[in-house]
């Protein structure tokens, strides 16, 4: 039986980030591209956004930093263009006032375009990037599994949860995590060489044990959330 366990977000292996966080300014990194020809180019549409400037952010040590900027235009649309190639990993979008958007990914193939709602989180769609196609699929699938996740673990906090009840909503949980992880096992083994499979086998959680510790001579409900 294997430990069950919800949305572990990509950031969460440099730190997690939500929400209303400032980004500080650092300069990560980069490799030399070729003479006169721009090393990355990532093109994107990012609404509501019109008019502004916004960053590029990275996750760098124990810090979160600012890699570029780019001017928004009144159709929303901009580009981050630079002479040297960005250190391949996790990225995202920071507004003018430093608050993190939402995450992407850079790989070795430094050109491609994302249209993203700042709202929504995630990026709606790239083009030329299949990492980050790989990201996006990923995240969707999370979201349709995630709300049903959550609100399982939250009725197993009920101390007056019949022990059927119980029974029954930890084999859906389980069931979905074996979902979720046959998911994430598929990616690692059709795309090995992916930064997609690289985070997931640090992802890996140990076996749970067959028996949950007891709190008052109960299982501890509590548990299988760790």
């Amino acid at each position: 039986m294997k430990r069950i366990f919800l949305l572990v977000p990509f950031a969460l292996l440099a730190l997690t980030l939500f929400g209303q966080t400032t980004v500080k300014k650092t300069v990560p990194k980069t490799t030399q591209g070729a003479a006169g020809a721009a090393a990355y180019d990532i093109t994107f549409t990012l609404t509501p956004y019109k008019n502004t400037k916004v960053y590029l952010g990275t996750y760098f040590g124990k810090n979160f930093s600012l890699a570029d900027s780019a001017q928004v235009d009144a159709q929303s649309s901009g580009h981050f263009k630079g002479k040297n190639k960005l250190t391949p990993g996790l990225y995202f979008f920071v507004s003018q006032s430093r608050t993190k958007l939402f995450d992407f990914l850079v790989d070795e193939s430094q050109h491609f375009t994302i249209i993203g709602d700042s709202a929504s989180g995630v990026a709606k769609s790239v083009t030329g990037s299949p990492e980050n196609t790989l990201f996006l699929d990923y995240n969707n699938y999370l979201s349709q599994i995630g709300p049903h996740m959550t609100e399982l673990q939250a009725q197993l906090k009920n101390p007056n949860l019949a022990r059927d009840k119980e029974q029954a909503i930890r084999k859906e949980l389980e069931d979905y995590n074996k979902q979720l992880n046959g998911y994430r096992l598929n990616i690692v083994k059709t795309h090995p060489n992916s930064i997609m499979a690289a985070i997931f086998n640090l992802m890996k959680w140990p076996d749970m044990p067959t028996k949950l510790p007891e709190v008052n001579g109960k299982p501890d409900s509590s548990y299988i959330g760790r």
